[in-house]
């Protein structure tokens, strides 16, 4: 069974792997992959229930040991969901990261009442896709106004994807299902880059958040972009990467 599905481009240090969100694919990132692969190795990965995976069970931690294997000696940089499942991965006892690049994360919902209706919420979302299939739940799913710059950007991709596998992820590895994080964060040595939109209000506050609990973290704001800004303003977001990743060569370099 295929849990998780890689593919890889490029050369060169560091590597970098590429976590993309909900209802998408690896797919989602190739302009900006495209880029990266001029001077690093980067992999392209379908995540549980997505892409070319076979969908099973598979809490967050357990999804984050899967991409621990695959990811040795990489940066990870993830979006929304792939953001999720990066912050599991760094915390995962088998981990060996560079750095994390993460667009759009949340460490976990506070309140235990509002974790519980967000996990019923999923649920019922996850019923919803069963029920009217990928192409309508897109329709639906993309009206949200945090995706109204993306809307149609890969929509076709986004339709390989199945009813089955999307309903699995919702109920496996949404947010409802993820444990607040900020302690076990607080622990964490690795340099971390996070990034928004300036208009994805509810997640610059959340970037605030982790500032607070990450010893490591620069934090970085995308002009005229909403959630998902590597897709809305991809040379402003590839240029805060680039220049992040490189003064992380500079800091592994006078430290050999």
């Amino acid at each position: 069974m295929n849990f998780l599905a890689t593919s890889s481009l490029g050369n060169g240090e560091p590597k970098i792997a590429l976590l993309h969100g909900f209802t998408q694919t690896h797919e989602s990132w190739k302009p900006l992959a495209d880029r990266l692969a001029r001077n690093h190795l980067v992999s392209l990965i379908d995540l549980p229930g997505h892409g070319d995976t076979t969908a099973r069970p598979m809490s967050l931690d357990e999804a984050g040991g899967l991409i621990a294997e695959a990811t040795t000696d990489s940066v990870l940089v993830g979006y929304s969901m792939g953001a999720r499942l990066a912050l599991h991965t760094a915390l995962h006892p088998s981990r060996k990261l560079k750095g994390l690049i993460l667009i759009g994360a949340h460490p976990g919902i506070v309140d235990e009442n509002e974790r519980r209706i967000r996990r019923d919420a999923d649920d019922d979302l996850a019923m919803r896709i069963e029920e009217i299939g990928v192409d309508e739940f897109l329709d639906e799913w993309l009206k949200q106004p945090m995706f109204e710059g993306v809307r149609g950007l890969d929509h076709r991709d986004r339709l390989r994807n199945s009813k089955d596998g999307l309903a699995y992820a919702l109920r496996t590895l949404g947010t409802g299902r993820q444990r607040v994080l900020d302690s076990e964060l607080s622990g964490l040595n690795l340099p971390i880059l996070v990034i928004t939109g300036d208009r994805d209000v509810k997640f610059v506050g959340l970037a605030q958040r982790l500032r607070a609990c990450l010893k490591n973290v620069t934090i970085a704001t995308i002009e005229n972009a909403g959630h998902a800004c590597h897709l809305e303003q991809p040379e402003a977001t590839l240029e805060t990467i680039e220049v992040w990743l490189g003064d992380l060569r500079n800091r592994d370099s006078n430290r050999q």
